[in-house]
């Protein structure tokens, strides 16, 4: 965030959970651990990608057990908390204007949510399946504009989205 913070993603060894840490730059003291234990009984595997708001003022975390949550960046309060029923979100992102969330995993899909209705996906992107599946999709880029988006996957091809349309270009 742009408020003189670090932030750090950690993976857990097995068995344990991993946790998304708020580390001030200044004094070196944690501000924030965020863990799937923080919200609550059920949730459980690793943080796979951490995103912070151009402004600090919230934080996405995207993890092994499918789910995305945005937190407040200033206390950790949960505001959200979407389950995408991908095995793994490996990356996960907030619009400029702070409305739509970009979660993409193994399934080779990027999920686009309205963060004013995060019951049910927007749009729901799709990369053709491989049979040599690993990761899914491994990139995601959305323009400032706020209409076009740019996903690579284990597919080998980048594409180009029309967000309103949820076509590709």
């Amino acid at each position: 965030p742009c408020d003189g913070s670090l932030l750090a993603a950690m993976d857990s060894l097995p068995g344990e959970e991993g946790q998304a840490l708020v580390i001030d730059v200044e004094t070196h003291q944690l501000r924030l651990a965020l863990s799937a234990s923080t919200v609550g009984p059920g949730c459980a595997g690793h943080v796979s990608c951490l995103h912070a708001s151009l402004s600090g003022g919230t934080l996405l975390t995207g993890a092994a057990d499918g789910s995305v949550r945005q937190y407040c960046a200033r206390d950790g309060s949960l505001v959200l908390q979407y389950n995408s029923g991908m095995r793994d979100v490996n990356l996960t992102s907030l619009s400029c204007d702070g409305r739509y969330i970009q979660a993409s995993g193994d399934r080779d899909e990027a999920h686009v949510l309205d963060t004013r209705r995060p019951d049910r996906p927007l749009h729901v992107l799709r990369h053709e399946p491989v049979a040599q599946h690993v990761n899914g999709v491994t990139a995601q880029w959305a323009h400032s504009a706020g209409t076009v988006m740019v996903t690579g996957s284990d597919d080998c091809v980048v594409r180009l989205w029309d967000v309103s349309l949820a076509q590709p270009m």
